[in-house]
């Protein structure tokens, strides 16, 4: 159910469950690090366009307490990442877009961002999964 049809109670019951109550143990072990992944949390709202853990452009649709829902603008379609977990930048959009250029162009690939695992693991794909 989206906000605008809640109630204001449920939207303040909505907003203390996030903030508090999911967090209350973050904050007590560790209140440096609860404000830090707020504030980095809040960086990163819908319509960003960052560099995901595949190193491509991808606009957030969605951040739910860190767990982004991405649109890939290479392929088309959704991917989702983790904030605090894979490697995600912000991008300038002129950037972003000459990086769709070039994974589209095929100058960019997984073997040229990986030169030396493609190198020791020939049998491997660039991003260490085995595939028939």
């Amino acid at each position: 159910m989206s906000a605008r049809n809640d109630s204001f109670l449920e939207r303040v019951e909505n907003w203390f469950y996030q903030h508090i109550v999911w967090n209350i143990s973050l904050w007590i072990r560790d209140p440096k690090r609860y404000y830090m992944e707020r504030r980095a949390i809040k960086r990163f709202p819908p319509g960003t366009i960052i560099e995901d853990c595949r190193y491509r452009p991808a606009i957030i649709l969605e951040n739910d307490q860190g767990n982004l829902r991405c649109w890939d603008m290479c392929e088309g379609g959704l991917s989702e990442c983790a904030l605090f977990h894979c490697g995600i930048e912000k991008l300038r959009p002129d950037y972003a877009f000459e990086l769709v250029r070039k994974w589209r162009a095929g100058e960019m690939t997984k073997e040229t961002l990986y030169p030396d695992y493609t190198a020791r693991h020939p049998n491997r794909h660039a991003d260490g999964m085995h595939r028939d």
